[in-house]
Order: structure tokens, then sequence, then C-alpha cells
């Protein structure tokens, strides 16, 4: 990522292209764009529209983060729902931070601060966390040297990817949080997954209540002959228990790594253990 952070002033529009020199940008609006690698990708209605009459009463106190996008545009990295609050009440311009660097480092500078800040629901921030890594073709291990968040921590958010999108999508739009999603980890069946998450819905389940059906379910299961599935849907859930494992090797001191690489036909892993 870039070092220092530089921050400038915009005084004003020559030839299309922004004068500077202090410690705040004012960019007009029709200059910026939403940020297409984003964590935060869930907005309540209610919230963006009491967020605008407060802007609304009092201006915009915090101004946006910044990035190039192109020429003549730019990315809104950070405050993604103010930027909407501005074009709703129909701001010309905005006071926005000016970042340097890539999109890349743009992308990796809001995902360590939103992950830092814990802003994100954990289905945002494994979602994001997927689509950097594609994007730059990023391991786990490398995007936690960029960001200096945990390759633990990258990895048990990416769990979350292992349930399927329109269970994510529920739980969400019921603002049931990260502590249910575990629960929902418990379950390697998808069906076990939704009938779980039904339950929770429905009966409007507190955690507790939760964690008993979710026992209740896993019980009831103990007794069935296993069938032999030849087609797994989902392969994060094994790819999972790899980067567990090497998890695991370097808590007990071993300095082993892994590193992926992922083609149109196949996922490839190679792991490196040191003998001694």
């Amino acid at each position: 990522m870039s070092g220092n952070i530089a921050v400038f002033f915009w005084c004003k529009m020559k030839n299309n292209k922004l004068k500077v020199g202090g410690r705040i940008v004012y960019i007009p609006v029709k200059y910026l764009r939403s940020f297409p690698l984003r964590p935060r990708v869930c907005f309540r209605a209610e919230d963006d529209a009491s967020l605008a009459d407060s802007i609304a009463q009092l201006g915009l106190l915090e101004p946006l983060t910044v990035c190039y996008a192109e020429e003549d545009a730019y990315y809104v990295v950070s405050g993604e729902r103010r930027f909407r609050a501005a074009v709703s009440l129909g701001f010309r311009e905005v006071p926005c931070v000016l970042i340097p660097g890539d999109v890349m480092d743009c992308a990796l500078c809001s995902l360590a601060e939103n992950v830092q800040q814990a802003r994100l629901h954990c289905f945002e921030t494994a979602a994001c966390i997927e689509k950097i890594c594609e994007a730059f073709s990023l391991s786990y291990a490398e995007l936690s040297l960029r960001t200096g968040i945990p390759q633990r921590e990258i990895r048990a958010q990416a769990r979350y990817l292992s349930i399927p999108v329109q269970l994510r999508q529920n739980m969400i739009e019921h603002n049931l949080s990260e502590p249910f999603a575990k629960l929902l980890l418990h379950h390697a069946d998808d069906n076990e997954k939704k009938q779980l998450l039904d339950g929770i819905i429905a009966e409007k389940l507190t955690l507790a209540e939760a964690k008993t059906r979710s026992e209740e379910i896993l019980k009831g299961r103990r007794g069935k002959k296993p069938r032999l599935r030849t087609f797994f849907r989902d392969l994060n859930v094994f790819l999972n228990t790899i980067e567990h494992a090497v998890d695991a090797m370097n808590e007990s001191g071993i300095r082993a790594t892994s590193e992926k690489t992922e083609t149109d036909t196949c996922v490839e892993y190679r792991i490196r253990i040191p003998k001694a």
C-alpha cells in the first residue's frame, strides 16, 4: 500500500482539472462514482433517510474519502452513504479527502478501515475479501500482509461464504448478526442451515434459543445413516479445512505457508512446510 496519505484542497476547476494546495478537496458531485470494490453493500432506506435529514440540517460534517478513478472521475472509497445523501439533497459539490494510489491500494485501505472499526456485517466482510482476492489475484497471506488483518481472521470471515447467498440475504434483511451466522456454520447440509434459519426468523428466537434449536437439529441427524455425496456444491468448506490446517501448524511453531492458484478447471494449493 502507499505510504503517507496526501490530503489536498480544491480551489477551482480549470480545464476540467483539480487545482489543489491545502487540506480538503471540494469536488463537484457529478465527478464522483461509487467504488465497485467497497466493503459495504447493504444500505437500509430508513437509515439513509435519517442521514439525509441530518445533513440537510447540519451540513456534511465529515468529508468523503476518494481516489482517482479515471480522468475527471473519482471513486468514493469511504462515505458512500454520505455521498448518496448529498446526491438526494441536490448538493453540487462535497468536501473530500483525496488519497493517492491505485484502485488496489484504495480497496485494501477501505477493507482494513472497515474491519478495524467493525462497521460491516460479517457477510459484507466475507464478500469483500473474496472480491479483492479475485480482482487482484491475492492469497489470504498476501491480503493479510497488505492490510494488517491477521490471516486467521481473514479465513474465519471467508468461511461465511459457505452459507448460501439467499440465506445470507435473509439474515441481513432480518438484522441477524454474526453469532447467528456462526450457528449456521455448524451445519454442513444447506437444508439444515435453511431449517435452522427459517425457525429463527419465524419464531423470533433469541441466540440462546437458536443454539438449542441447532443442537436439536444436529441430534436428530446423528441417528441417520450418512449418504455418500459424489458432488459437492460448495468447495469453500473443504478449502477452508486446508487453510485451518496451515493455521494450526503456524500456531504450533511450524512456519508453514500456503499458496492458492485458481483456473477455469481446478483449484491448486501449494503448501510449504520447513523440515527444520
